[in-house]
């Protein structure tokens, strides 16, 4: 895997004219640390997460970012990963250019732009960037609407005054989290996807993208399994108000055919004084039949939330968290979380 990741930096470079890479440049490093806390009332054990993001200038234009994660679960259970090891190279053209390779953020999808604990302005994520669909096939592939897990590949994008367009390859479907640097059962399988958005005037931005590739390689018990995953999404800002809203719609064809899912959420923030801001959200998914049992399910969740800027470092957050997982009841429970973030540089 280091191997691939290796590769993946070098070609990057290799996009960087010739006198940048001549030119010696001190590099410049900073480090952004977010450590945050959050407990439902409905679970016995706190959930953890810290994210660190440091960025080395390594050349003109030229970035290194590195993302480790870890997350301590309210089970009780840990994780780390990954979330970037990349190499980003703005280029020096009348049109704005980058290029990200490595370990790169997921380029589909509103909300993997706010899965930071200080950026996000609730307290949970959206459920379907981080719960697998039930099963729809005799076998499980642990497939997903869309997910913030972070493929390895190849993205460039650029953006003028009113448009922003991207487009790249990468080695699995958004519809499952990729996982690099870890042992994973399932092969690196390319994948193409596009994406862009129109700001219709300030403030106001219109956009989607549409990724397309296997999901499984044909074995002698299996067929190939394809997956094309695509949203759409809208911003709009004015004054102290924020709304924000998402569409997503997948295409899976396996050994049961081709099946679709639905998924969807709508978010608001309300800033209310410097330090105080007020958050609601409401997200929904429509799965696909469930093997076995014939009949489609859904997930709904809906979440309000106020939070104090304490300090410029600190955030408390509180409120209100309520679900109806597939085939189970609606529950409520309350919830609370603290964030730290720290910045660093030189």
């Amino acid at each position: 895997m280091m191997r691939r990741v290796g590769r993946t930096a070098v070609l990057a470079l290799a996009l960087a004219s010739p006198a940048a890479a001549q030119q010696a440049v001190e590099p410049t490093v900073s480090v952004e640390a977010v450590g945050s806390a959050a407990m439902l009332s409905s679970y016995q054990q706190v959930s953890a997460v810290l994210d660190v993001t440091g960025t080395v200038r390594i050349a003109p234009g030229a970035i290194v970012i590195l993302r480790p994660w870890a997350w301590h679960r309210p089970d009780g259970t840990s994780t780390f990963q990954w979330y970037q090891l990349q190499v980003r190279y703005q280029m020096r053209t009348r049109t704005p250019i980058r290029v990200d390779a490595g370990v790169i953020t997921e380029p589909l999808g509103l909300n993997p732009l706010q899965m930071r604990a200080d950026l996000n302005p609730t307290i949970s994520p959206v459920p379907y960037y981080v719960i697998p669909l039930p099963r729809f096939e005799a076998h499980f592939d642990a497939l997903q609407p869309l997910t913030v897990g972070y493929p390895l590949g190849v993205v460039v994008s650029g953006s003028g005054t009113r448009w922003d367009a991207r487009a790249g390859v990468l080695d699995t479907t958004p519809a499952r989290p990729g996982v690099e640097l870890k042992h994973n059962d399932f092969p690196a399988i390319p994948q193409v996807v596009a994406g862009g958005g129109f700001t219709l005037r300030p403030g106001f931005r219109v956009g989607g993208g549409i990724a397309h590739g296997g999901y499984r390689e044909a074995s002698d018990t299996l067929p190939a399994g394809d997956a094309t995953v695509g949203n759409l999404e809208a911003e709009f800002t004015l004054n102290h108000t924020r709304l924000s809203g998402e569409w997503v719609g997948d295409r899976f064809t396996g050994s049961t055919g081709t099946v679709s899912t639905q998924s969807f959420y709508l978010q608001g923030v309300q800033t209310i004084t410097a330090r105080t801001f007020a958050a609601g959200r409401v997200s929904h998914v429509d799965t696909p039949p469930v093997f076995l049992v014939g009949r489609s399910t859904t997930w709904t969740a809906a979440e309000f939330t106020g939070g104090v800027r304490v300090t410029p470092y600190l955030t408390v957050r509180a409120g209100y968290y309520g679900q109806r997982p597939y085939f189970a009841a609606w529950s409520n429970a309350g919830a609370v979380s603290i964030v730290l973030d720290g910045r660093w540089w030189r």
